[in-house]
């Protein structure tokens, strides 16, 4: 076998099964091996009712941690937009208000209704 003994209790093949299969005898210490490391693999423990909850609630709160963080870009950006862009080409004049509307259309009241 590969990597050292066998764990106790392992269920390894025994001479008599190697030559009653039709194994070769390359793949057997190979086959030994992975049966080694699947029985040493711990098993998966039931969740308890209170850890799911638990993880429901760490998922919820990543959630709206996430949505406040998003939400709070976007009035960065909206407010980058209005006071860069809509602001300064309105007092400039550079754009005629039927173009500036179709470009910007209502951002400047959506600007000050997420606020």
């Amino acid at each position: 076998m590969l990597g050292g003994a066998a764990p106790a209790g392992s269920v390894l093949l025994t001479e008599a099964q190697r030559a009653q299969g039709k194994i070769s005898a390359v793949c057997i210490p190979i086959l030994e091996s992975i049966i080694s490391i699947m029985l040493l693999q711990p098993v998966a423990t039931v969740n308890t009712v209170e850890e799911q909850r638990a993880r429901w609630e760490r998922k919820r709160s990543r959630t709206a941690k996430e949505l406040v963080e998003t939400e709070q870009k976007y009035l960065e950006q909206l407010d980058l937009v209005t006071t860069y862009f809509v602001t300064i080409l309105k007092a400039k004049g550079t754009l005629q208000p039927a173009v500036r509307e179709a470009i910007f259309g209502l951002l400047e009241s959506i600007h000050c209704t997420s606020q």
